[in-house]
């Protein structure tokens, strides 16, 4: 077999039988690289886009820390109440929160 040089994450989805002849310390080096990208991507994957498929434009996902201040709540309190929550988005370990979801639990919640 001969070396393709690998350059891109394009180039290893074209030729993946290059990784065979990548040394080793390569290989963990770019292992790293492309499970650092895991999150970010499913991030985006879930992100709604206002697409015209149901999902909505401008909604971005929140972090615990932001949901609390917002709420005026402990961190806590949001950890406690995340699950019967049906804006909550579990990325891998990372707990996000739709930023429209959360503004329409807000208006439902203060009309009460």
């Amino acid at each position: 077999m001969s070396l393709i040089s690998v350059s891109t994450l394009t180039d290893i989805c074209e030729h993946p039988e290059a990784i065979t002849t990548l040394p080793p310390m390569v290989a963990v080096s770019l292992l790293g690289k492309i499970a650092a990208l895991i999150p970010v991507l499913l991030a985006q994957a879930v992100t709604p886009t206002g697409n015209g498929h149901g999902e909505v434009a401008g909604d971005r996902l929140l972090t615990v820390v932001e949901v609390a201040e917002r709420l005026r709540r402990s961190t806590d309190y949001v950890y406690r109440h995340c699950n019967e929550w049906a804006f909550t988005r579990r990325i891998g370990r990372d707990l996000r929160f739709s930023s429209v979801g959360f503004e329409k639990w807000l208006r439902v919640q203060s009309s009460r």
